[in-house]
């Protein structure tokens, strides 16, 4: 079956379903298209079109546009760009995050890296990374969405012996 380049008021028919459960809106479409994201049907239709081009969306029934697995790690990881710590505030105990990536994993451990360092975690080994917030949840959300939770450890302590002296300056 052949696809249109630019898809017609099906596709946003199928859009209307999905989100509203195959309840009838008759103002769906006109809202999506006067919204600032979509500003008419062109726009809308070349933005449909992008994603199936990039292997993020898949039409199936003719009209219906299906995400993807490779549009899910796509979403993912936009989630993960605006991934940051919630809570800053201290309690008084260290969360130490321990890991042990494998190299197949490389990517995912470098991202994991990258966003430590950007929470401004101490490093204290090289898959070793100390924090005074209180941001366990923050850590696991990251981990989960790298899909890595098998070789991350999340660990509260309450002293860091004798690290404990450069950790602290580091955090003042």
């Amino acid at each position: 079956m052949r696809y249109s380049k630019y898809p017609n008021y099906g596709i946003l028919d199928a859009i209307e379903r999905r989100l509203y459960g195959g309840l009838p809106k008759s103002t769906f479409k006109q809202n999506l298209i006067r919204s600032k994201l979509f500003p008419n049907k062109t726009v809308l239709s070349r933005k449909l079109y992008a994603l199936k081009r990039r292997g993020f969306i898949k039409y199936s029934n003719g009209v219906e546009a299906v995400i993807t697995e490779k549009g899910y790690k796509y979403i993912n990881f936009a989630k993960l760009e605006e991934l940051k710590i919630e809570n800053k505030k201290r309690d008084g105990r260290w969360r130490v995050i321990i890991f042990d990536i494998p190299e197949e994993k490389r990517a995912a451990r470098d991202l994991l890296r990258s966003k430590l360092n950007e929470w401004e975690c101490y490093q204290l080994q090289k898959s070793v990374y100390v924090t005074c917030y209180a941001c366990e949840k923050d850590i696991e959300e990251l981990v989960r969405l790298l899909a890595i939770s098998k070789y991350v450890c999340v660990v509260v302590a309450e002293s860091l012996g004798g690290r404990e002296a450069a950790v602290k300056r580091y955090f003042s």
